[in-house]
């Protein structure tokens, strides 16, 4: 398959991790890291997060460090991993349409491009749901991950999958872990389309927004932190996005006294720009 690109994947634990694995073509990163991390030659990476939406949340933004000082083209983000649900058969895939967390009634919408795929509110839990009282995916990371990667990324480029492991026929108790992995992989087909339309997003996105060289010659000229570097991305996109090229080319040929200094001219460079 093509379709492995330009994304990156986090899921809770190793049985959500080993389908998705082999599908992909991924190999272990051997670098010290806090989580397990995944990768293959064509610019996909997935994480291990462990099980709760602050897992996600850290692993999401542990990824997303590691990539922003070696990586200049912005990906996709996904989260697929199992839930329970209320009405829906066992085995059955389905794409997020609304994000909430439980435990605070703060909630997300994802912008809904993909076209194709069941859809599914998603209710993030902080213990595993066992009367499933509303029509909805039940599960513990989406919302932690969700809330962190939409910050990266444009919303768009940011989807929830979710498989379903249980329901009141079939309570989570019972859950064969056997089974976690057949049911991730009979969703093959919906895995790799979910993947390609995700790339196709991030490949637009990347063509209409790319970065431009005045990054890499204002990233020479001063001493970055990962903090100013992304400052830096965005605002070097910012400008070709309003066609102040120009503008910027100009702060490219000015004399740069500090990181701190260059980020704030070039802030300063938008303020009046509509």
């Amino acid at each position: 398959m093509t379709t492995d690109r330009l994304l990156n994947i986090v899921v809770a634990h190793t049985l959500e991790a080993k389908p998705l694995i082999a599908m992909l073509g991924l190999k272990k990163q051997n670098h010290q890291s806090p989580f397990a991390l995944y990768r293959n030659d064509r610019g996909t990476s997935l994480i291990i997060a462990g099980i709760g939406k602050l897992a996600a949340a850290a692993a999401t933004g542990y990824l997303a460090a590691l990539q922003d000082s070696s990586e200049t083209a912005v990906k996709a983000w996904l989260n697929l991993g199992i839930a329970g649900h209320q009405t829906a058969e066992l085995g059955s895939g389905l794409l997020a349409q609304k994000l909430t967390d439980q435990a605070t009634g703060s909630c997300f919408y994802p912008p809904m491009l993909l076209t194709g795929f069941a859809t599914s509110d998603v209710i993030t839990v902080d213990e595993p749901e066992l009367e499933y009282p509303v029509d909805a995916a039940y599960e513990m990371e989406a919302f932690g991950f969700y809330a962190v990667a939409s910050r990266l990324v444009t919303s768009e480029l940011v989807q929830v999958f979710k498989i379903v492991s249980d329901n009141p026929s079939n309570p989570v108790k019972d859950i064969d872990a056997k089974l976690i992995q057949h049911w991730i992989k009979a969703q093959r087909a919906e895995i790799e389309k979910l993947i390609l339309d995700l790339d196709e997003l991030a490949q637009e996105y990347n063509a209409a927004y790319q970065l431009p060289a005045e990054f890499n010659e204002l990233s020479a000229m001063t001493k970055l932190s990962v903090t100013q570097q992304n400052q830096l991305k965005r605002l070097c996109r910012r400008y070709y996005a309003l066609g102040q090229e120009a503008q910027l080319r100009a702060v490219v040929e000015k004399p740069v006294s500090s990181a701190k200094g260059l980020i704030i001219d070039l802030e300063i460079g938008l303020i009046n720009v509509s």
